[in-house]
């Protein structure tokens, strides 16, 4: 009974449906008491905000619990977490099941918990460690699936159980069904992997469990009972933040709270705001972190950049196959931004560069990919190893960091160098093409864009573009596409690299869609607000233009500035300008979109009955 099975094997796999059957056991003892909670308060003599203790103790313990089990796995392994969930399901439903009183029943329903708060996060756990990197997602989601059963099954049994059998019984349920596992489980379920070491700190226990508890009561009675409420929720913070210290602090935490930072990797494209050739595809690692952990995070970081298997053609084949469903669920929920970036390849270099790496380009490339992966994975694998060689270099780095002086010695301190020499920037990009493109995607309506390069109009760019941006969307495009046509919602923006652009969102008019644009220039060349509207429109468009930042978004706009080479009082120009923007000045702007409509470079997506009964002359292309 004791032997251990290889993580990842086949037979480690098998016990996948064991587990699930506890996954859907935690859910139902988790919601099993909300329906009854007015009769247990007329059984006992409680008050109903004294009974709801029987759910909100539940999720505290719960919650307490779920901090526990990455090192109660660690420490113990799976088959003896296995044990102690369904131990603690069958004597907690066996004290509620016969309990005499009000608190034996909320002491029974405490230990239930320990079952929730172990098993939500050991099943998904075991799923990572084990699964089939192609069924990865399928077996997450079939846990999804079933925790959600569990807890929209539990209330409807319930109800039926107490109205026919009452109270006691409804405890009869969950240990039946511990009882059951625990006898399945027994003979089945075996170890998986190796064990690690350590103990368990007691005051993280306490603290963790003190501050949640201080926490929930806090919330949930802040408005019968304020002032004391504010105290033990005040209480409950301070509690919690001892326990984040002290996990910082600790060399084997209950909880590491290093994953409280983020690491991410993108694609961006720099270009000049007055060169439309000038154009700097990069990519982009980007990570956060807490001050005590920025030497982890520069460590973790250098060793995803250097350290990756690109050899594993299973996982790179799963993460592309998760990426080409990503894709097409996007171009049918936020067509609007497809289409944005589609229209942009039409007139724009950038834009060509943009497509090719995000948008249905690469869509097409990493379709035609899928389909051949298997004789194709041998070369996607050098060609990503090589590319990882020649791009993550010392020469070809640049640091952009936000923090304080000591964070970022600690960073460069612990960043070791990572050698090499980047070869010379290649870029040919091929001349944009108007190609007035339909794509039909699953969707019953459609998401309409329309823009041109102002550049090659031969118009500047400046402030009182920002706020013929704000009054075209919040005005006239909101009445004409949105009110009258029947869109969920429309907009125009005009952006310092040459693009000003039309676009709709979940659109039933398309071509009444595209003739509102067309007379949008027409509109703004006769716009005549008064002086109090102007006055709301400028404090309006500076507002959103000074709208505060979270770091990162003030980092990664500092960036752009930085690559794009804009003087430092570029902002304060434009805010300067958006200020003593006139009337004159806002007329002129829609005569120079008069001139848009002489070239009307639209693209579409959306269903395809709306779009084959449109009268535009489009290129239709069914898109998967």
């Amino acid at each position: 009974m004791r032997a251990t099975l290889e993580a990842g094997g086949k037979e480690a796999r098998a016990q996948l449906p064991l587990l699930l059957a506890c996954s859907f056991a935690a859910s139902f003892a988790q919601s099993m008491m909300n329906i009854a909670l007015p009769q247990v308060a007329d059984e006992f003599g409680v008050t109903l905000s004294t009974a709801n203790w029987l759910v909100t103790g539940y999720m505290v313990v719960a919650a307490t619990s779920i901090a526990l089990a990455a090192f109660l796995l660690r420490r113990l392994g799976l088959r003896t977490v296995f044990f102690i969930g369904c131990g603690a399901l069958a004597l907690g439903s066996g004290l509620a099941l016969f309990a005499p009183n009000f608190w034996v029943l909320l002491a029974g329903r405490l230990v239930q918990a320990v079952c929730t708060g172990l098993f939500y996060p050991a099943v998904t756990s075991f799923i990572m460690a084990n699964s089939d990197p192609a069924r990865r997602g399928t077996h997450l989601a079939l846990n999804s699936g079933t925790v959600a059963a569990g807890l929209a099954v539990s209330p409807v049994v319930s109800g039926l159980v107490l109205t026919g059998f009452g109270r006691h019984a409804l405890f009869a349920l969950p240990l039946a069904l511990a009882v059951l596992l625990l006898a399945v489980g027994f003979f089945r379920l075996r170890e998986v992997g190796p064990r690690g070491t350590g103990a368990v700190d007691p005051l993280s226990v306490v603290l963790g469990l003190l501050g949640l508890g201080a926490l929930v009561y806090g919330l949930g009675e802040v408005f019968r009972d304020p002032l004391p409420s504010l105290a033990v929720l005040a209480a409950g913070v301070a509690v919690l933040g001892l326990f984040a210290w002290r996990q910082l602090v600790l060399k084997d935490p209950l909880l590491n709270l290093r994953p409280l930072g983020n690491l991410g990797f993108a694609v961006e494209v720099h270009e000049d705001a007055e060169d439309r050739e000038r154009i700097r595809p990069m990519f982009v690692m980007g990570s956060s972190a807490l001050d005590e952990e920025v030497p982890w995070a520069a460590r973790l970081a250098k060793e995803v950049l250097r350290e990756t298997d690109f050899t594993d053609t299973e996982r790179i084949r799963d993460i592309l196959g998760q990426r080409r469903i990503a894709m097409e669920q996007a171009f049918a929920s936020a067509g609007h931004s497809a289409a944005m970036a589609r229209v942009a390849s039409y007139y724009l270099p950038a834009g060509v560069v943009r497509e090719a790496l995000s948008g249905v380009g690469f869509y097409r490339f990493l379709k035609e990919l899928l389909a051949h992966f298997d004789e194709r994975a041998g070369e996607l694998t050098a060609k990503l190893a090589d590319l990882a060689a020649r791009l993550f270099t010392d020469s070809g780095c640049t640091l952009s960091f936000g923090g304080s002086e000591e964070a970022l010695d600690a960073y460069r301190e612990a960043s070791a160098p990572f050698g090499g020499t980047a070869g010379a920037p290649v870029l040919t990009v091929p001349a944009p093409e108007d190609k007035h493109e339909a794509f039909v995607v699953a969707s019953d309506v459609t998401y309409t864009a329309c823009g041109w390069d102002r550049r090659l109009l031969g118009e500047p760019y400046g402030g009182t573009w920002l706020l013929a941006s704000r009054i075209l969307s919040y005005d006239f495009l909101w009445t004409e596409v949105r009110v009258k046509g029947g869109a969920y919602g429309a907009g125009f923006k005009a952006t310092r690299t040459g693009t000003v652009m039309f676009y709709s969102f979940r659109d039933p008019n398309l071509d009444h869609t595209v003739e509102v644009y067309n007379g949008s220039g027409a509109w703004l060349a006769d716009f005549d607000p008064s002086e109090a509207e102007l006055r709301g429109y400028i404090i309006s468009a500076v507002t959103g233009y000074d709208a505060p930042l979270k770091p990162r978004a003030l980092a990664q706009r500092q960036d752009n500035h930085y690559f794009a080479s804009l003087p430092a009082d570029y902002r304060a120009r434009l805010r300067a300008e958006m200020l003593s923007t006139t009337i004159e000045d806002l007329r002129a702007r829609g005569t120079a979109l008069e001139r848009l409509k002489e070239h009307e470079v639209v693209c579409i997506f959306g269903g395809k009955e709306q779009i084959e009964a449109s009268d535009l002359d489009l290129k239709i292309t069914t898109l998967y």
